[in-house]
């Protein structure tokens, strides 16, 4: 018997004009974004694979405070094969005749990223904070917070603002919340412990831990998966906590991993 031996793929080399979305949206300072090449050197903005330039194409802040934004690219007034430039606004996509997310108002903007900006207008992107993420060839962001917190309360709290998680995504996203860690009572009492989202409170399943003798250490182990929903929000993932009686005392890891 005779196998077929199936013919190599056809390898394109990475500056195929064939690509349509060659671009990675990167976070390079509080000031600045830009778009890289990523894999090749097109975007196909309007039907027209456009060539992104070496240096990549830069978006400056300050823009509008505290908002999430879509960020967009496409040539300079909609002229095919102009300078290509980046733009930012709330405007939800829409997917025009070629399969492209673009702008409904200026179909020459093909969709890149979305954004997340403070108060004074600028660009986030710390170990507590995702504020910056690309649309095109994604790959997992992950952030981690761990701050001790005691408490006597007897209902659910926030531990500690300090483990805030707070992240930007496109609606259907996923994102996984973990609590680990370990914690305990300085009584022989309950200590509970929960992943909650501000503004809803508890999201995960209730975790606790029954001391029979005082400050023996129990673990922590939550998690939440979340879907992004639509509108201009960002999502933030919290420790929540509280104990029967007597006074607990957590040592937490927190993290969040997003797809941006």
């Amino acid at each position: 018997m005779t196998l077929a031996v199936p013919q190599p793929p056809t390898i394109l080399p990475a500056t195929a004009p064939e690509g349509t979305h060659d671009c990675r949206l990167n976070y390079v300072s509080t000031t600045q974004l830009r778009l890289d090449r990523f894999g090749g050197n097109r975007l196909m903005c309007n039907g027209v694979r456009e060539v992104i330039p070496a240096g990549g194409v830069v978006l400056n802040a300050p823009i509008t405070a505290s908002v999430v934004y879509y960020i967009w690219c496409g040539p300079t007034g909609g002229v095919a094969g102009a300078a290509l430039y980046l733009a930012a606004d709330g405007t939800a996509p829409v997917t025009d005749a070629y399969g492209m997310p673009v702008h409904p108002t200026y179909p020459y903007l093909t969709l890149v990223g979305r954004v997340c900006t403070d108060a004074s207008g600028n660009f986030q992107m710390t170990g507590a904070f995702i504020g910056v993420i690309s649309y095109w060839n994604r790959r997992w962001l992950s952030i981690a917070a761990a701050n001790n917190q005691v408490t006597g309360s007897t209902s659910l709290v926030e531990l500690h603002g300090g483990n805030r998680l707070t992240a930007v995504a496109f609606a259907g996203d996923f994102i996984r919340c973990l609590l680990e860690g370990s914690c305990l009572n300085d009584g022989a009492n309950y200590t509970y412990s929960c992943i909650g989202q501000a503004g809803v409170g508890q999201v995960s399943q209730l975790g606790q831990h029954y001391a029979t003798v005082p400050n023996a250490y129990g673990i922590i182990s939550c998690h939440f998966d979340y879907t992004y929903p639509t509108g201009n929000v960002s999502f933030i993932s919290t420790m929540l906590g509280y104990v029967n009686a007597g006074t607990g005392t957590w040592y937490p890891q927190c993290s969040m991993l997003v797809w941006g």
